[in-house]
């Protein structure tokens, strides 16, 4: 959420617009069993 937050510490201008895509690549992963570490 740092990066993510408007007014986040580590905020990142136009983040919020990969989480979209990070989300279905870990979906993809998860299905074909890989390992997913945050």
């Amino acid at each position: 959420n740092d990066f993510i937050l408007p007014g986040g510490p580590m905020q990142v201008v136009g983040g919020a617009a990969v989480v979209p895509s990070v989300r279905k690549a870990v979906e993809i992963g998860r299905k074909r069993g890989a390992l997913i570490i945050w």
